[in-house]
């Protein structure tokens, strides 16, 4: 069999991380045989026009966008109206976790809002996804992404909700419309989780990803 040519430098990095992708999903040898490899080895055209139907269909959106829109989807389990509420500066953020050295992103709005909560996790799935995938599929979506002013304001006002109080035991919520990063480098974001018969503050790293229970809160 011929011998195959490696990945060119010569494009970018994000480029060079999708032809990885793709080499890493392609049928393992003993699902594939050596006379089809062969045959697209010899016939280019095959091969590119069978790449491009997958990765390039004639569609308005991409077609990896519309997966992750797909995948980010309204509970219908919560609809709290909520204020205008500024972002917080560093040093707020500080003055009550001083284990916080950065703000790496805070795409939380601060109009008045109502807040909703989203899974993005395919419909059925109980499998967890990881950091990476977590943030692939609110990659879209940051400006609906709520963050630390909005989970304090739930937190001091959760008993005026019984609905929000109904999900105590039932699932945690996350507000990751902020980032932040402590002194050792780890990237956080704050959530709600129960604790006893309240709702308490809590943060967890981003790379932890995102499970069954897990719900994020979006403003609309």
């Amino acid at each position: 069999m011929p011998k195959h040519g490696t990945i060119s430098t010569k494009f970018p990095g994000w480029y060079i991380q999708l032809q990885t992708d793709v080499l890493l999903q392609l049928p393992r040898p003993d699902e594939l045989s050596e006379r089809v490899a062969d045959r697209l080895h010899n016939n280019r055209g095959l091969m590119k026009k069978a790449l491009r139907a997958a990765l390039c269909p004639p569609v308005t959106k991409p077609a990896v966008e519309t997966i992750f829109t797909e995948l980010f989807r309204e509970t219908g389990e919560l609809s709290i109206q909520l204020p205008a509420l500024k972002r917080p500066t560093l040093g707020e953020t500080q003055s009550k976790y001083d284990w916080i050295k950065s703000i790496e992103r805070d795409t939380s709005t601060e109009e008045s809002v109502t807040l909703s909560l989203v899974t993005v996790l395919a419909a059925g799935s109980t499998a967890s996804i990881g950091g990476r995938e977590y943030e692939l599929r609110i990659a879209e979506h940051l400006d609906s992404l709520l963050g630390f002013q909005h989970r304090e304001w739930l937190l001091e006002h959760q008993a005026e909700f019984p609905e929000f109080m109904a999900l105590l035991g039932k699932c945690y919520i996350d507000f990751p419309g902020i980032v932040v990063v402590n002194r050792v480098g780890d990237r956080l974001i704050p959530y709600c989780n129960p604790n006893g018969s309240r709702w308490d503050d809590f943060w967890h790293w981003l790379r932890d990803g995102f499970n069954v229970d897990g719900r994020i809160a979006v403003g609309k």
